[in-house]
C-alpha cells in the first residue's frame, strides 16, 4: 500500500471513529472539529464512505448561514468496521 493511501485510508477511519464516538448523526462540519480535519478533506473522504455503504445520510440540519446540511450516521457495515479496526 502507498504512503498516500495509508493517509487516505487513515482519514476514512478517523471520519468512522469520530462517527462512533459521537452516537449521533453529523453533519460534515461536525466531523471536521471532531477528526481535526480540514472540511475539503472530509468531504472527499464522506463521499466514498457513503458510496461504499459505510455511512447513510439521515437528516438534515441548517446551518448558521441558513444552508441545509446533510447529517451522516454509521450504516450497519460502519459499525462493524469500526469494531474490525478498533
Amino acid at each position: 500500500m502507498t504512503p498516500t493511501r495509508t493517509l487516505h485510508r487513515n482519514r476514512q477511519h478517523q471520519i468512522l471513529r469520530a462517527l462512533s464516538k459521537s452516537g449521533i448523526p453529523a453533519s460534515r462540519e461536525l466531523l471536521a472539529d471532531l477528526t481535526g480535519l480540514h472540511q475539503n478533506k472530509i468531504n472527499g473522504r464522506v463521499r466514498e464512505l457513503l458510496d461504499s455503504g459505510y455511512l447513510i445520510e439521515k437528516g438534515t440540519t441548517t446551518t448558521t448561514s441558513g444552508c441545509k446540511a446533510k447529517l451522516l450516521h454509521l450504516s450497519i457495515i460502519g459499525r462493524a468496521m469500526v469494531k474490525v479496526a478498533l
